[in-house]
């Protein structure tokens, strides 16, 4: 991060880190508490203490591919269910805290497992921490049914997005891909099919605000280029491919990709 700062912005960056034969996580945050203040103190800058209140970590749920594929979005204590021997990833973790996020499958891989590829021949648990502290977590099972989420008559299963792209009406499965170029315009629709509790379906470009005045995660009927999105909340930071989900109750009930074309 201090060289990327440096590299990138040619902005001096500082790392403060403790030895982790330090057993002690208070005197591990003493020191570094000790060490930032001296920064601050170099710089003239007189800290206030605020009141601590820190919101305990909860998961929302892990985006996971099966087999290369889009990645499904599990909503934090269900189950995603796939083919035995099919290879899964974690993508993407989201939460209610952005950073010091790990996904961890129980029994396989490190203590952190997101974005590597694991074979499914058992059942098998992912756990996520923020720091120290449980955020919740997904099970993933193999069976013959094939991959997806269980189906629930409370949670509408949306089978495809309408959207506008250049004026023209497509309709594009769950799952699917859009190619977005720079000159190109992308409108959000709708989801189909109707069903339960399709007035309470939001549709988000995750990386793109339509209501400038507050984030609502409703971006139906916004025209959306290229050149409004915003790269930090593009899958893998790269700007070069996004996510739109249809959420209920703020889960996931499906979504589709958007990829970046270089070039008109």
């Amino acid at each position: 991060a201090t060289y990327y700062a440096l590299t990138e912005y040619g902005i001096e960056a500082y790392g403060v880190e403790t030895s982790k034969s330090i057993g002690s996580l208070d005197l591990k945050v003493r020191y570094q508490s000790m060490i930032i203040n001296a920064f601050m103190d170099l710089f003239g800058i007189v800290p206030r203490t605020p009141k601590v209140d820190l919101e305990r970590p909860r998961l929302q749920y892990l985006l996971v591919s099966v087999n290369g594929g889009f990645p499904y979005g599990v909503p934090d204590g269900e189950t995603l269910h796939v083919r035995p021997g099919d290879t899964i990833r974690i993508e993407h973790v989201a939460a209610n805290y952005e950073r010091g996020l790990v996904a961890d499958i129980l029994g396989l891989g490190s203590l952190n497992d997101l974005n590597k590829s694991f074979r499914v021949e058992r059942p098998l648990t992912v756990l996520v921490k923020k720091d120290q502290f449980q955020a919740g977590r997904v099970r993933l099972v193999p069976d013959a049914a094939g991959a997806g989420p269980p189906p629930s008559p409370a949670r509408p299963r949306i089978r495809t997005f309408r959207v506008r792209l250049n004026g023209r009406v497509r309709d594009v499965p769950a799952g699917g891909t859009v190619e977005l170029g720079p000159s190109d315009v992308l409108v959000l629709e709708d989801v189909a099919p109707a069903g339960p509790r399709h007035d309470e379906i939001k549709v988000n470009f995750v990386g793109f605000v339509g209501n400038k005045r507050i984030n609502d995660t409703e971006d139906r009927g916004y025209p959306i280029r290229v050149r409004d999105l915003w790269k930090r909340h593009s899958l893998h930071k790269r700007g070069r491919r996004y996510r739109v989900e249809a959420l209920l109750d703020g889960e996931p009930l499906a979504a589709f990709e958007v990829r970046i074309r270089t070039g008109q």
